[in-house]
């Protein structure tokens, strides 16, 4: 699907709005707004860092607000860069940076406040276009779109995908951040959210590697 972005300014914020919301395994309402207006819940630049670790690329997410976070709490996310599982179209770091460099040029880029997705006209990237944008994809890769296809399939594919390659649960359940209701035995990790971005690449490279070969 992601191949059929197109190859412009929006088709590049398109693309990078949907590896960014399946890598995190991401609720729609945490990266597009409702209706037309912005909120304090809305991300900016400021809610993503890059960094470089022994040689390894990652991307790191913190979310503040969410279905499950009803209590505000600092949630920090960090994913790997994922070329060498899948493609660039796919890794949420490499069309990161592509987009800030593409905001800058354009001028969209201020400050870590400019809100993180927004089209070419300056408007924030709202749940009603991205759909419309989302279910034509699907649409070009020649399935037709139900009620099934939804922007929440980002975040169900990534956990399934996840589950698939033998990840472990309570590690999914951490990048998934369930409902306070459930079993949240991930918060008693010693782990860093960069140590989980590298748990979880092993996992997914066994996996790629294991189903490439069939």
């Amino acid at each position: 699907m992601f191949e059929y972005t197109p190859n412009n300014f929006n088709g590049h914020v398109l693309r990078t709005i949907l590896s960014i919301a399946y890598s995190f395994a991401l609720r729609s309402g945490d990266y597009v707004i409702t209706g037309l207006q912005t909120t304090h819940r809305t991300l900016k630049f400021k809610n993503i860092y890059t960094f470089s670790n022994n040689n390894r690329l990652y991307i790191q997410l913190t979310l503040i607000y969410g279905k499950s976070n009803r209590y505000h709490k600092t949630e920090i996310l960090t994913t790997e860069c994922t070329c060498n599982i899948y493609n660039i179209n796919l890794c949420p770091y490499h069309n990161f940076v592509k987009l800030k460099s593409l905001y800058i040029s354009y001028n969209l880029y201020e400050t870590s406040n400019t809100y993180l997705f927004m089209w070419k006209n300056k408007k924030v990237v709202n749940y009603y276009t991205l759909s419309k944008l989302y279910y034509a994809l699907i649409e070009k890769t020649g399935r037709t779109v139900n009620l099934r296809y939804k922007l929440h399939g980002l975040r169900f594919g990534r956990i399934t995908d996840l589950r698939a390659s033998g990840c472990p649960a309570w590690l999914i359940e951490k990048l998934a951040r369930h409902a306070p209701g459930s079993v949240m035995t991930y918060y008693y990790t010693r782990m860093s959210s960069t140590e989980e971005a590298q748990f979880i690449q092993k996992y997914l490279i066994k996996y790629n590697k294991k189903h490439s070969k069939n």
